[in-house]
């Protein structure tokens, strides 16, 4: 377990190296779309070919296999380069290198470089796969997390907006489903950013989307609905594709009121996340009783005027994607 006194001390170490970063990828100039991929380090992947690159995806993902990536993202560039008009392997293709960069994104010691391709790489195959499936919810918001994601972290408003825009665009699509990724993404943005305060209507809107209404003494206490759902609320609860998408809304529910400084709201709604019935294998338990205890802590520490002893939340660290989708078995 990493104390919360560790994470207090060694948070301005870690802003001055988000700062280095952001002015070396803003150099580098190497996320404009045009141009060839420049797909992963050049190195041929280890091991065996990859059959099957999509169901190896995400089968990594579940697994939170994140060595599989380099071996995974080359097949599916293989896939991309023989058809050009495969929506699903350009698809997984931008995803994989998303879940890269979140892993590599805390990383003291991460390759710029890398960062820099697989970031230009991730938006050129997400809009790929959109103009090639209009219709489809997934496409749409994963490129609106790239833009917005990406933006942040160079410090580039114009994509930041372009971003918003797209999830904005995206939501009549699922709302359920993008207005809880718009929840994610604003809420990793700084909590002086104008967009940050949209991050609560996100969580707000999906839970209305699934039909969840909050009950308790503050209104943030949710009732888990059990069984299938339909098509348009498969999100909704942790009976569809993705293990624990219930333990992953109010874990970000939680950290956006932290970061507000409503560190009372904040418990409420991370007790949320105990109510599925699949809680005992989600892999962020332990991560979550912390914030719990934590929260008033974490809170002050947003609201003093030292921007660099800031918590990263949940939807800023390393297990963004594996903490919905995988579990511990």
């Amino acid at each position: 377990m990493v104390s919360f006194e560790y994470d207090r001390v060694s948070r301005a170490v870690t802003h001055a190296c988000r700062t280095v970063s952001i002015l070396i990828l803003a150099g580098a100039s190497l996320l404009a779309c045009g141009g060839d991929r420049g797909g992963t380090s050049g190195q041929p992947p280890a091991g065996e070919a990859v059959s099957n690159p999509i169901g190896a995806a995400y089968e990594a993902l579940v697994a939170a296999n994140h060595e599989a990536l380099p071996q995974i993202i080359a097949a599916l560039d293989e896939s991309v380069a023989r058809d050009p008009n495969d929506a699903a392997s350009a698809f997984y293709a931008g995803v994989m290198r998303l879940w890269r960069l979140t892993r590599a994104r805390p990383d003291r010691n991460r390759d710029l470089a890398q960062m820099a391709l697989d970031a230009r790489d991730a938006v050129a195959l997400l809009e790929t796969a959109t103009a090639l499936r209009p219709e489809s919810e997934h496409a749409a918001a994963f490129l609106g997390i790239a833009q917005v994601g990406i933006g942040a972290f160079v410090g580039d408003e114009v994509r930041i907006e372009q971003g918003r825009q797209i999830l904005d665009g995206a939501v009549p699509l699922n709302p359920a489903y993008v207005h809880g990724v718009r929840a994610l993404v604003f809420g990793a943005l700084p909590r002086a950013h104008p967009l940050f305060q949209q991050a609560i209507d996100g969580v707000r809107r999906s839970l209305e989307a699934c039909g969840s209404v909050g009950g308790g003494e503050q209104g943030l206490t949710f009732a888990y609905a059990a069984g299938p759902l339909p098509s348009a609320q498969r999100v909704c609860n942790d009976s569809g594709i993705v293990a624990h998408v219930w333990e992953g809304l109010f874990l970000t529910f939680g950290d956006i009121l932290v970061k507000q400084g409503e560190a009372d709201k904040a418990r409420a709604a991370y007790e949320n996340a105990k109510a599925s019935p699949a809680y005992d294998t989600w892999l962020l338990r332990e991560p979550l009783e912390e914030r719990i205890a934590q929260a008033g802590a974490r809170a002050d520490l947003y609201l003093d005027d030292d921007a660099t002893n800031d918590p990263l939340t949940w939807m800023e660290e390393d297990r963004i994607c594996v903490g919905c989708h995988a579990s511990a078995y």
